[in-house]
């Protein structure tokens, strides 16, 4: 009976991971379908960028944000400036890698080093990317009006954008394999989602970016992030049944 009773359990065991993630030798495919798609999007997006078609939209919505050769002063009270500031701030490298080497670090006290080594590798490989293909595109950053904060690179894709959805959805992956109740892991996904939308938001009221910019380094990002999280679950053993 305790035969029996072991088998059954071991048995539906392995229908829970199945049906959650795919089955052991099977790749989440949702996070596959995310992955090509932001990747997709941020192709599509860098071409058209390249031919000009966005420069209309781009202008335009910087206008509507106050942005505009007659105004120094975007929407909102001073309050709100320094606010968005500080927001912006969430996605900066500084921020990004202090956060991200304190996580890494207790993950590896925690001897939860695959979570620690997921981290450091996707920042690592993902501001690298983020090097090159501003170097590639070598776009002018928006020169409107005096930018609300300084800039020394070049502006598509925006840095700020791209890593803010990576490192924190990246973290937020990793946090929620080991949260074991499923609303609170959608719930730590959807506030990292929500956290590098809003600091990437932020760098286009600053001036400091287009909005295709921002657009592209959030779907670069989603999909780092996305291919950081598959070569997670196949290589270093996250239990992707509980990455969603």
């Amino acid at each position: 009976m305790r035969v029996m009773s072991g088998l059954q359990s071991n048995e539906g065991h392995s229908r829970l991971h199945s049906s959650a993630g795919g089955g052991d030798d099977r790749l989440p495919r949702w996070i596959i379908l995310m992955t090509i798609s932001a990747l997709g999007v941020f192709v599509i997006t860098a071409v058209v960028v390249e031919s000009g078609t966005m420069d209309g939209l781009d202008l335009a919505i910087l206008n509507a944000m106050g942005e505009t050769v007659n105004s120094t002063d975007p929407w909102g009270p001073p309050w709100f400036e320094e606010t968005v500031v500080e927001i912006s701030a969430l996605g900066g490298y500084p921020v990004i890698v202090v956060v991200t080497t304190v996580a890494a670090v207790a993950l590896w006290l925690l001897s939860l080093r695959g979570g620690a080594i997921l981290l450091l590798t996707a920042l690592g490989t993902g501001a690298l990317a983020s090097t090159l293909l501003k170097i590639a595109f070598d776009r002018s950053r928006p020169d409107l009006v005096e930018p609300l904060d300084r800039t020394f690179t070049a502006s598509f894709p925006s840095g700020h954008a791209m890593i803010s959805m990576l490192s924190w959805m990246t973290l937020a992956a990793v946090v929620s394999c080991y949260v074991p109740v499923r609303a609170v892991r959608v719930f730590i996904l959807c506030a990292a989602f929500l956290l590098a939308i809003a600091i990437g938001i932020s760098r286009i009221y600053l001036g400091v970016h287009w909005p295709s910019d921002v657009f592209a380094g959030w779907a670069i990002g989603l999909a780092w992030a996305g291919a950081a999280w598959l070569v997670a679950h196949s290589k270093i053993g996250l239990p992707h049944e509980r990455v969603y």
